[in-house]
């Protein structure tokens, strides 16, 4: 196959995979992509290609689409043509090595049926590449300057510092975060490791069992320990939150509540070599894959499959108190705009809301489950304060027995934090590249907790940690559960899966939440 037929067939499967993920609501870019890798038959750097073409095409969609609907609406309300001259200019103007614009524009036009169509796109894609930056900004609103939807711009400018961080949003990180287990081998033999092996390396200074890699590997699985499933890929912020917790005694029991796909457990069983971890887990399908890793990695877990809003359903009516709760929330996965552009053609104001109700659901259900004097680190991946501290404020008010921990440690190794090489890199050509310095750690105290924002070093989200009073009275928690929960007219369902022995799988009846529900509770939390 000649080079302009791959880049004609590349650029059709680009629009399929792009137009599937703004067609389907919640479909996962990473899905899409596999899909149609698997259909085309790619390998190697056609998929690398058609992955970082997705990704990128979808990262500057927004600001793409605003130059295109003012040069010419006839292209914009064509959704084909659309993303055909958002790939097309997001090629030329972003990657490197990338074909002349003439080939791409020959390229998307083998993809029109019509001629007149070739013709005008062909004409906007020539025009919008020829705009200055000058008259681009005329054109753009600050929303889409920065291609971010006009609700989340809001919201990101009201909580102040997006411009610190704004031109990070629009390119993929440039670094990779992994946790290295201390019975695999310490973060500094690692680092030594891939330095021999010509990967620039250094231990994080923030997670103590974390490695950063100064660079984007093609094959992640290349590295040492990845393939054997030793060392896992896992940014700085959810590293921290297993982190924080405080050592436990042999016996004692941690919940990973909402732990597909693993990456917390596995860090759990780092961070507590002596406590028994329960990993729960809505999805069934996820549990399953769960339960079949983590057989074979330690016997100290133990999978459910469960609803975390209905503790009844998977918690053993005589079961002890946890004395640790790690809850990574489902939340809008805003602080990973870099790497799931998607997020911003899926998330809206309706569904942050119903995150946040469902959040402050998820820590009332869960505390009764805390033994008096234990410990709750509350995390997302999301910057929007509505999912994050707005969430903490409210549950404290809630909980009387709830304290705040302090998190001054972690500001400290912020501060200290020497420039990552990353910062001294030039940036990429963005319209905002030379508003401000990519900062190498940045974290902000917010309510009782501390968001982090995109940076060099990490991506964004949220951690507040938590501690039950020991005035709690323990032997009250299954009474203080249940008493507002109508009996349930039979024993929750089980299920078999084929697994080695090690590791367990229940079925609890899992089920989503019920939108009224959620309508109905982000009512209240905003009244509170």
């Amino acid at each position: 196959m000649s080079r302009a037929a791959r880049l004609s067939k590349r650029t059709a499967a680009v629009v399929r995979v792009v137009g599937h993920v703004l067609e389907q609501q919640w479909l996962p870019l990473e899905a899409a992509w596999e899909r149609e890798c698997h259909l085309q038959r790619y390998t190697g750097l056609d998929r690398s290609l058609l992955r970082d073409v997705c990704s990128g095409t979808l990262r500057h969609l927004t600001y793409y689409e605003r130059l295109i609907d003012y040069i010419e609406p006839r292209v914009s309300r064509v959704a084909s043509l659309r993303l055909l001259a958002a790939s097309t200019l997001y090629q030329a103007e972003h990657m490197e090595r990338a074909p002349t614009l003439a080939a791409l524009c020959r390229a998307a036009a083998d993809c029109c049926p019509e001629p007149k169509a070739r013709l005008l796109l062909d004409d906007v894609c020539h025009r919008i590449a020829a705009l200055p930056d000058s008259e681009r900004k005329t054109i753009l609103c600050p929303a889409s300057e920065l291609s971010l939807p006009q609700w989340l711009y809001s919201r990101l400018r009201a909580q102040g510092p997006l411009l610190n961080y704004a031109h990070l949003l629009l390119e993929r990180p440039d670094f990779l975060t992994l946790c290295v287990p201390p019975e695999y081998c310490s973060t500094r033999e690692y680092v030594k490791r891939l330095r021999e092996a010509g990967w620039d390396a250094s231990p994080s200074h923030l997670a103590p069992h974390g490695v950063q890699v100064h660079s984007r590997p093609r094959d992640v699985g290349s590295l040492p320990g990845i393939a054997e499933r030793r060392v896992h890929v896992q940014d700085t912020v959810q590293q921290l939150g297993a982190s924080l917790l405080s050592p436990l005694a042999p016996g004692d029991r941690v919940l990973d509540a909402c732990a597909a796909p693993g990456g917390k457990t596995r860090a759990l069983l780092s961070y507590q070599p002596h406590a028994t971890v329960v990993a729960l887990e809505l999805d069934t399908r996820k549990a399953t894959a769960l339960a079949a890793d983590m057989a074979a990695r330690s016997p100290r877990v133990t999978v459910l499959c469960g609803d975390a809003l209905e503790p009844t359903t998977w918690h053993e009516h005589n079961g002890r108190p946890f004395a640790a709760i790690l809850l990574d929330a489902p939340c809008s996965a805003t602080g990973l705009l870099r790497t799931l552009p998607e997020v911003k053609a899926h998330q809206t104001e309706m569904t942050v809301r119903a995150s946040a109700a469902k959040q402050l659901g998820l820590l009332k259900a869960l505390w009764p489950l805390l033994a008096p004097g234990g410990e709750l680190v509350y995390s997302t991946c999301s910057i929007l304060s509505e999912e994050n501290e707005h969430v903490v404020d409210a549950f404290l008010k809630h909980a009387r027995d709830a304290s705040p921990l302090p998190l001054e440690q972690l500001l400290s190794r912020t501060a200290q934090r020497p420039p990552s090489p990353a910062a001294s890199r030039p940036p990429s050509k963005t319209t905002l590249a030379s508003r401000a310095s990519p900062p190498a750690s940045f974290v902000q105290r917010r309510g009782m907790g501390l968001a982090f924002f995109p940076s060099t070093d990490h991506q964004g989200g949220f951690l507040a940690h938590l501690r039950k009073s020991t005035r709690s009275r323990g032997g009250g928690v299954h009474k203080r559960l249940f008493c507002n929960t109508p009996r349930r007219s039979s024993p929750p369902r089980h299920f078999v899966t084929d697994r080695p022995s090690g590791s367990r799988v229940r079925g609890a009846g899992a089920s989503a939440v019920d939108d009224s529900r959620l309508r109905n509770a982000a009512c209240r939390l905003e009244g509170a």
